[in-house]
């Protein structure tokens, strides 16, 4: 019998093969943008999460945590990560953690300082999903904090990374600049203005401001990587752009350190991951070109959103970033908010009006 099948030709391959490359190549970028819308959706939910575990935080004292609270006075301090960890389905986290030591418990108290005992260990390594934005790259967790002897020697603890922070008060260079709340005669100094987790807890009644209009909470993301811009800066000798996991920093004198080991913030349960907002210039830089002391990284730029990640707003999303509001509601700042809208918003109750 004859046999009148045909086969393709290789230019009919070649074709075929060209037509689904064309294909793929017009549909990845669509493939790639719902891909982040949905991180997006899911670094929101985060937030709303941690919101109404604020909010539950709030109705179970009558008042919101501090930025970072003692039990007794003049004890150990801890997150307010930590406190509300039974408020997102945490609680066995929660039980974990040791209040009567600090986060990153005990170490010796001469160089090299070396971690003795932490009976926090277990908890603060435990990964919290609703602490992570997909958005932002996987990467190891530490924080540069205080060992025991001197308060300036500081030294890596390891720990659990996130992606938030609290966005504490507007800084007191920043509120001088933008002139909005001068300092009361006598007194000439210009002073931080309190946001809602500040150093001392709030009551709801006391956001005076209205709170739709008072930011909590944002992604604050990444660290502690150094992003500037959507480009992954390396910190001198410690911690390089690409490869395996960065080498951990050595142990620095903070008051001495020109330019500063690294930034803060890279553990959930430090209490050292909040933000006054202060601003950074547009190339990311959080001082002056030519300034790298440590009092310089607080003189601030026009940029509140996506140009650093050294104690700003900053997110792996394009445009902009997600913020917690304190009536639990998210909303996506885009990165051309001006900075003198992004501190009104950060204020409690200083009588200012939110201009969208």
């Amino acid at each position: 019998m004859r046999n009148d099948r045909t086969a393709f030709t290789l230019i009919e391959l070649l074709v075929v093969i060209a037509i689904i490359a064309i294909l793929i190549g017009l549909l990845l970028p669509a493939v790639q943008k719902v891909r982040e819308s949905a991180a997006r959706m899911s670094c929101s939910n985060n937030l709303k999460q941690i919101g109404l575990a604020l909010h539950h935080y709030e109705n179970a004292y009558q008042r919101f945590p501090a930025n970072t609270q003692a039990r007794t006075p003049g004890g150990p301090r801890a997150s307010w990560f930590t406190l509300i960890l039974p408020y997102i389905e945490q609680q066995n986290v929660y039980q974990m953690y040791n209040f009567d030591v600090e986060w990153y418990g005990t170490w010796t108290t001469t160089a090299p300082f070396v971690e003795v005992s932490n009976p926090n260990r277990p908890a603060i390594d435990t990964v919290i999903k609703s602490y992570l934005c997909p958005s932002a790259p996987t990467r190891i967790g530490y924080e540069f904090s205080w060992p025991p002897g001197t308060a300036a020697n500081r030294t890596v603890v390891h720990g659990a990374p996130t992606d938030y922070a609290q966005v504490s008060s507007v800084s007191s260079v920043l509120n001088q600049r933008l002139g909005l709340q001068p300092p009361v005669p006598p007194s000439t100094t210009w002073a931080a203005i309190p946001g809602v987790l500040f150093s001392q807890p709030a009551r709801i009644t006391e956001i005076g401001d209205g709170t739709s209009n008072t930011l909590v909470v944002s992604e604050c993301a990444g660290r502690p990587q150094l992003w500037q811009n959507g480009r992954r800066v390396p910190l001198p000798g410690t911690d390089p752009p690409s490869g395996p996991l960065p080498p951990l920093p050595p142990t620095k004198n903070w008051g001495t350190s020109n330019p500063l080991p690294t930034i803060t913030g890279g553990v959930w349960a430090s209490t050292l991951k909040g933000m006054s907002l202060k601003g950074s210039t547009f190339d990311g830089a959080t001082a002056p070109v030519g300034l790298s002391s440590y009092a310089s990284q607080y003189s601030m730029g026009d940029c509140g959103i996506n140009c650093s990640n050294d104690n700003e707003i900053y997110s792996f999303h394009t445009n902009g970033a997600n913020a917690l509001f304190a009536d639990g509601s998210v909303r996506f700042l885009f990165k051309t908010t001006p900075i003198h809208t992004l501190a009104t918003m950060v204020t409690r109750s200083a009588g200012d009006v939110v201009s969208e």
